[in-house]
């Protein structure tokens, strides 16, 4: 096994997509195995012969719901993917929120000009008294 997939989606379009497609992969096996079973249920009753008279309309729904189940599964990734570029913008909208008030904060802790000024003068005036002692 590698450190790191190489196969694995790297954008969120990507990951969303891929769950899509198994969605639908998995749609597609179930109405395969549905259309198999009324297709051998009719067969048995007689109504799949030639001439029966009987127009087919069971597998003509079960498409129909398959289709439409598909449907739901593009919708949800379509308003999935409409979501991202908004999201996008209030995670952007709160970074900069975020580092507006880290610099104000930042701005209200650092020193005036005249606290910085009479800081340099008691340093002085230490190092003074210091030098005195010797």
């Amino acid at each position: 096994m590698a450190l790191f997939d190489t196969g694995a989606p790297t954008t969120l379009e990507q990951a969303l997509g891929d769950q899509a497609q198994n969605q639908i992969a998995g749609l597609q096996d179930a109405y395969t195995q549905n259309r198999r079973k009324l297709i051998s249920q009719q067969a048995a009753s007689g109504r799949l012969q030639k001439g029966s008279g009987v127009s087919n309309y069971n597998l003509t729904d079960l498409a129909t719901g398959e289709a439409g189940q598909e449907a739901d599964v593009y919708n949800r990734l379509a308003s999935s993917l409409g979501m991202i570029p908004a999201e996008d913008t209030l995670n952007a909208n709160d970074y900069n929120r975020n580092l507006g008030l880290a610099k104000l904060i930042g701005s209200l802790n650092k020193p005036t000009a005249l606290q910085e000024a009479l800081g340099g003068l008691q340093t002085a005036g230490s190092l003074a008294s210091l030098a005195a002692l010797f």
